[in-house]
């Protein structure tokens, strides 16, 4: 099969052939998706009919969430430059 009905894109199903269909069940096995007819050739590809029936194009879209992380400011030492100055060997100003 090429693939499922839109609302179950990215979900773990069940595929089970059945004669001349093919039957997709959601993962626990209590509902069944969809029953396209099976490819008859062994090899085909079979196309669910109009698998994007009932897709809103026009909803509302759904931005995804920013997410931030607050990092501390660094502790930083603070020290005359004649400190440095005397570490090279130069004499402080």
């Amino acid at each position: 099969m090429d693939g499922v009905p839109w609302q179950w894109a990215g979900a773990q199903v069940v595929v089970k052939e059945r004669g001349a269909y093919v039957e997709i069940w959601t993962a626990t096995g209590d509902r069944c998706i969809d029953r396209p007819p099976r490819s008859l050739l062994p090899g085909t590809v079979g196309r669910i009919p109009d698998p994007y029936a009932g897709l809103p194009l026009n909803g509302p879209v759904r931005l995804p969430e920013p997410v931030a992380r607050c990092i501390p400011d660094p502790e930083v030492e603070v020290r005359p430059l004649a400190v440095y100055e005397a570490l090279v060997g130069g004499e402080a100003r």
